[in-house]
């Protein structure tokens, strides 16, 4: 997305083939025939954003995720590399921020999820409107629509829009724990609350969105992987070397204390 001259923004929609998963070419192109105003690219998520990818540069994307142990690794590595992937082309393109479709319903299923692979700390950089760790800012312009509320607009407005995305698998009622993933459980859990309880989906987002962003310096450390910042145990990022801004100036406030006391000590003190 990059500013204009003119009130509003163009558009640059990206579309990413993602190794091992149907493809949506055909709804990728009839978006493009119904909404000819902005432009338009395909990239490949196995060859994209190489600059920012994974350390072993030797080793495919495909056989990087292959080579992990549950099906619950694979699908957040996947992810991980996809906002990555996003931002990198992001910037190539000149633009200021990367627009996600993510409904209230999606917000809370990434929330719970990212909660229960314990990244909870991360939450304000992975739902929120805002600078994120990728150097590009995210922006959710849906977070307050239900995803059962846009299906229902996709599916009334003329001429329909449902062709144009991919249609949800159906809810599985049988769950085995072969290939099951944090992510298919919540997203599971919150198909099943939205139909007869949509406050609660709300709620989580909205609790989620009083959490302030750490404060990222250019020392801060951050996970070579994800890119979020490393907090220490009271919640603050640390630096390269392990120490947050916080503790550092209670370290400097320790030693201002202790050079007063000592000036005040009994063996320093002469009477008249």
């Amino acid at each position: 997305m990059s500013r204009t001259g003119r009130p509003g923004f163009d558009l640059h929609v990206l579309h990413f083939q993602i190794p091992d998963v149907e493809s949506t070419a055909e709804q990728f192109s009839s978006l493009q025939t119904r909404y000819p105003g902005h432009e338009y690219s395909v990239a490949d998520l196995a060859n994209v954003g190489e600059q920012n990818s994974f350390e072993n540069k030797n080793i495919s994307l495909h056989k990087q995720i292959e080579s992990l142990p549950s099906a619950t690794a694979r699908v957040d590595l996947l992810m991980i590399h996809l906002c990555k992937c996003a931002a990198a082309e992001a910037h190539r393109l000149g633009c200021e921020s990367v627009l996600w479709g993510h409904s209230t319903t999606r917000l809370a299923e990434k929330i719970l999820s990212e909660t229960s692979k314990g990244r909870g700390g991360t939450l304000p950089f992975a739902t929120q409107d805002g600078p994120t760790p990728y150097g590009m800012n995210f922006m959710y312009p849906m977070r307050d629509l239900m995803r059962k509320e846009i299906e229902t607009f996709a599916a009334h407005t003329y001429p329909s829009l449902v062709s144009l995305y991919q249609q949800p698998p159906e809810k599985r009622t049988h769950i085995t724990s072969k290939g099951t993933t944090i992510d298919g459980l919540v997203k599971d859990y919150f198909a099943s609350v939205e139909q007869s309880y949509p406050s609660i989906v709300a709620n989580v987002v909205r609790t989620s969105g009083k959490l302030s962003q750490p404060e990222l310096e250019d020392d801060t450390e951050c996970c070579g992987i994800c890119k979020s910042p490393l907090l220490d145990h009271k919640g603050y990022c640390k630096d390269r070397a392990g120490v947050s801004p916080n503790a550092k100036l209670q370290n400097e406030n320790n030693a201002v204390r202790k050079s007063w006391v000592s000036s005040k000590s009994p063996d320093r003190v002469t009477g008249s």
